[in-house]
C-alpha cells in the first residue's frame, strides 16, 4: 500500500489521491468507489480536481480546483513610515527599481502649520531641477491647472495655506532605460473650516540611467511640515 496516493484504480472506499491521463471520467478512473474529498491529478492537463459528490467511477462528480504551479502577481507592502514628531523628510532605502519595476505610494499626510507647501518624493534623493509635472486642482468653487518643467521632485501632494490632513495614492514606474513617470490622485480636508480640495498630478523624472535604490519623501523647501499622525506605505508587485 506504499503507493496509496498515486495508483490508478485503487478500489478503496476512502478519500485518496489519484491520477490519470485526462480529466476524471469513466475512461480515466478505475472501477471503485470514490469518497467526497478525494483528489485527482490530470497528468496531461496538469490540473487538480476534487471529488465533491461521492460515487463510483461513473457517478462521482469532480470539480476542477486549479493547475499545479499556477503563477500570478500581487501588490505587497514592503515598507511603512509613521511620523512620531514633526519632520521634513524620511527615506526608504534598499530598493531596486529595475527589479521591482513599479511602486505604489499610499499616504495620509497631516500638515503641521497653515503654510502653503508641497510634498514630494525624490528617487535616489535627486534634488536637482530634473522633474516635470502637470497638476489639475479643484475646490468646491474653482479649478486650475499648474505645471513646471524644472521642479525638484515628483509631486505626492499639495496643501494650500491652511492646516489639514490629506490622503493620496501615487503609482511610480521605476525601471531605468526610460523617463520615469508617476501618476498621483489625492486631496486634502481642512481642519479649520477651509474647503476641501482634490487633485490629479502627472510627474516625470528625466533621469533614464540611474537605478532607483532609495526614495526620499519630503517637503519642498525642507521645512518640517510632516506632522504627527502622518502614515505612509510603499508597495511593490510580487509574484507567486
Amino acid at each position: 500500500m506504499s503507493f496509496l496516493g498515486l495508483r490508478r484504480g485503487l478500489l478503496l472506499d476512502r478519500p485518496g489521491e489519484y491520477q490519470g491521463n485526462g480529466a476524471p471520467s469513466v475512461s480515466t478512473l478505475s472501477k471503485g468507489k470514490y469518497r467526497r474529498g478525494a483528489r485527482y491529478w490530470d497528468l496531461i492537463g496538469k490540473a487538480f480536481y476534487i471529488c465533491d459528490t461521492a460515487g463510483t467511477e461513473t457517478t462521482a462528480t469532480w470539480t476542477h480546483i486549479g493547475a499545479a504551479g499556477a503563477t500570478g502577481t500581487f501588490w505587497a507592502r514592503i515598507a511603512t513610515h509613521d511620523t512620531a514628531g514633526a519632520e521634513a523628510s524620511f527615506t526608504w532605502s534598499g530598493l531596486s527599481g529595475d527589479s521591482d519595476l513599479e511602486y505604489l505610494i499610499v499616504g495620509r499626510w497631516v500638515k503641521v502649520s497653515a503654510a502653503d507647501v508641497v510634498l514630494m518624493v525624490r528617487p535616489n534623493n535627486d534634488a536637482t531641477g530634473n522633474y516635470d509635472f502637470g497638476m489639475l486642482y479643484g475646490t468646491g468653487s474653482a479649478a486650475a491647472f499648474f505645471a513646471s518643467n524644472a521642479d525638484t521632485g515628483l509631486v505626492l501632494d499639495y496643501h494650500q495655506a491652511n492646516a489639514g490632513v490629506s490622503s493620496f495614492r501615487a503609482f511610480l514606474s521605476a525601471a531605468s532605460g526610460v523617463v520615469r513617470s508617476m501618476t498621483m490622485a489625492g486631496g486634502q480636508a481642512g481642519t479649520t473650516g477651509a474647503a476641501s480640495d482634490t487633485m490629479h498630478v502627472q510627474s516625470t523624472w528625466r533621469d533614464t540611467a540611474s537605478v532607483i535604490t532609495s526614495l526620499v519623501v519630503g517637503i519642498k523647501g525642507g521645512t518640517a511640515e510632516i506632522g504627527i499622525g502622518s502614515h505612509f506605505e510603499l508597495w511593490a508587485p510580487r509574484t507567486f
